[in-house]
């Protein structure tokens, strides 16, 4: 197939071009000598890499056989929302739950017929008690050989393990998760210093910014300080306007700039649902007023917010540019796991993932593999 005299922006580059696109893959792009159209633009496929579910279904639900019906109604939902690829993302959960998801995730293609689940985002158990959100504390555990037997048989799949450093000398293990999985810094009160050391031995990435961790400190710097200070560590950021405030995202966006931040929905089971009582793993949330909160508690415990409607938000709070948006939206993304020569891009060799939005950055066709899974 062929997209005719589109308006294609990348994270480094706008121009008007036909794509031919064959067996799901992008085979030629032919430049046009035309001027582009920004009131509707063609771009990489947004990647949610952490997400726990939304429209009714959770990813921790992958604990036994019975997600296939929810899961697939997932699928066919996130596509309005401009997303072709996502990590699934589960919390803090009984060891052999995990185990049940490790065994059902790698087979989760049999059900994904267009592979949108790139890999697994693995939120807890290893995380600090202290700063544990909307984590079960009776399940964080630190990191031990049970963890490391179960990614080491995950090998030929994208994982990312989230870990406190500071928590009973998760520290000390971080080159050994390396050698089988990615690792992530959250629920964290580790300081600055010890931040810094852990991602100096490999973790590449900082979950959900401002949440859930020690904050900027002038007299005892913590997480949020090392994002800082480190000049490559990528940051995920909320822009549900819930999570962090749009000053604060304005802020971040001139600190880190755009080649460090990834968007990210961090949504849960009960977006795109009505307000009422839901499930998070092993704990009970309720859904109100556009916020979801453990159950009778003022902890925010993940955001009810499309994708989108974090892109539209970083667009409109920062005043960024289109080049930008794709950075954030999906080419930081697939670095995160290594997949940015496939993912992200819009170059020869690369899946035909694409999101076509107009000057409002509103999702009118989302395509995978070359084809349309949504029109609006």
């Amino acid at each position: 197939m062929k997209l005719l005299k589109q308006t294609v922006v990348t994270h480094q580059e706008i121009y008007v071009a036909n794509i031919t696109v064959e067996r799901g893959l992008i085979t030629e792009i032919t430049r046009l000598n035309l001027s582009p159209n920004l009131n509707q633009v063609l771009m990489p496929g947004y990647i949610d890499v952490h997400t726990h579910g939304g429209y009714g279904f959770d990813f921790n639900d992958l604990k036994n056989d019975r997600y296939r019906p929810s899961f697939k109604k997932y699928l066919n939902k996130i596509h309005s929302e401009g997303v072709t690829s996502v990590m699934a993302t589960t919390v803090t959960c009984p060891m052999q739950d995990l185990k049940n998801i490790a065994k059902n995730i790698v087979n989760i293609h049999r059900y994904d017929a267009n592979n949108v689940i790139v890999g697994w985002n693995m939120e807890g158990p290893f995380i600090s008690p202290e700063k544990k959100g909307a984590h079960d504390e009776h399940n964080i555990v630190p990191v031990d050989n049970a963890l490391l037997n179960l990614i080491k048989g995950m090998r030929k799949f994208n994982v990312s393990v989230v870990i406190a450093p500071e928590y009973k000398g998760n520290v000390e293990k971080i080159s050994q998760i390396k050698s089988y999985a990615d690792v992530a810094i959250g629920h964290s009160l580790a300081s600055a210093d010890l931040t810094m050391q852990a991602i100096q031995l490999g973790a590449n990435k900082i979950i959900h910014l401002y949440n859930a961790m020690s904050g900027f400190n002038h007299h005892n710097p913590g997480v949020v300080n090392a994002a800082f200070m480190d000049k490559h560590v990528l940051c995920e950021l909320i822009c549900d306007n819930v999570h962090v405030n749009p000053v604060v995202v304005r802020n971040s966006f001139d600190i880190l700039t755009p080649k460090r931040i990834i968007i990210i929905s961090d949504s849960l089971v009960c977006k795109g649902l009505k307000n009422g009582d839901y499930m998070l793993g092993t704990l009970p949330i309720t859904k109100h007023n556009q916020i979801a909160t453990l159950t009778n508690s003022e902890t925010i415990a993940g955001s009810i917010t499309g994708f989108d409607v974090n892109v539209r938000n970083m667009y409109n709070d920062v005043q960024c540019s289109l080049h930008d948006i794709v950075q954030m939206s999906s080419y930081n993304a697939a670095r995160s796991f290594h997949q940015e020569h496939n993912l992200g891009v819009i170059e020869v060799g690369a899946k035909a993932n694409f999101v076509l939005v107009n000057k409002k950055m509103h999702v009118l066709k989302t395509y995978i593999n070359g084809k349309i899974v949504y029109q609006r």
